[in-house]
């Protein structure tokens, strides 16, 4: 079996600048299954985020991969973007911290995102809760352990302990 294939928009931002609508074609016409819209996640087009534009733009069989933190940098409150998304958003890129675009994300569940609502949201949609953080003032192998913990030690996630 192989895997299936999903961009993650950031590689695109700079043609996406120019014409957003035609990348997003393209990228559908390529054949894409998912996208990751790291890089736009507070861009609006036409008074709208970004997000609901892509849903227009993709085929409905295009998921997302929802980046909560980036999200919750930008204004809206993740577990509506991922509540939304539904079925469409089977992976959620968890991160945490101040959601200060100049400041260091910490470990999950010492930042401000209330993650039981998230998680909850995404309920038997969420196939993967992907811990990715971008940078980390502190030692960046505690900060991965510290965040497995509170997501397997609050019943949010599973792990192998």
């Amino acid at each position: 079996m192989t895997a299936p294939i999903s961009v993650q928009l950031y590689s695109v931002r700079d043609i996406a600048k120019d014409d957003y609508a035609g990348t997003m074609e393209r990228i559908a016409e390529m054949g894409y299954i998912g996208v990751e819209p790291a890089g736009f996640p507070g861009s609006n087009v036409d008074g709208e985020y970004v997000y609901k534009h892509m849903l227009g733009l993709l085929n409905p069989d295009v998921f997302f991969q929802v980046d909560c933190y980036w999200v919750k940098t930008a204004g809206p409150e993740p577990a509506e973007i991922v509540a939304e998304l539904g079925g469409r958003a089977p992976l959620l890129h968890i991160k945490d911290g101040p959601c200060d675009k100049e400041l260091a994300m910490t470990a999950v569940g010492d930042g401000i995102i209330d993650w039981p609502p998230v998680i909850a949201a995404g309920g038997e949609h969420t196939e993967w809760l992907v811990v990715e953080l971008d940078r980390c003032d502190t030692d960046m192998m505690d900060a991965i352990g510290k965040s497995y913990q509170y997501l397997v030690g609050n019943g949010l996630a599973r792990g192998k302990r």
